[in-house]
């Protein structure tokens, strides 16, 4: 489990570098304690927008989305709105 707490919009958690993909489900449970977070999948940086996002805290939530951008070799999960977010990651790596 990663816990992560950012202090500013588009703060978190990058697994960088895979292989690339034309098209990708990506998936991850998020305990959100406070402000907003979401995920997203692309190439590098670019990923458009966010995939999935969510304010409720307090509650376990399982993102799954496709890929925003082709091809898809990062997944980010980060704060999304100023002043961040505190959450954690309790994916299986």
């Amino acid at each position: 489990m990663i816990h992560a707490v950012t202090t500013g919009n588009a703060n978190g958690i990058v697994f960088c570098c895979f292989a690339n993909h034309t098209t990708t489900l990506s998936s991850v449970c998020v305990y959100l304690n406070s402000g907003c977070v979401g995920m997203d999948t692309g190439d590098g940086g670019d990923t458009a927008n966010t995939d999935e996002m969510t304010y409720d805290a307090g509650t376990w939530i399982q993102f799954k989305a496709p890929n925003g951008v082709t091809p898809a070799n990062e997944f980010m999960v980060y704060s999304v709105i100023t002043p961040g977010a505190d959450f954690y990651d309790a994916t299986p790596r």
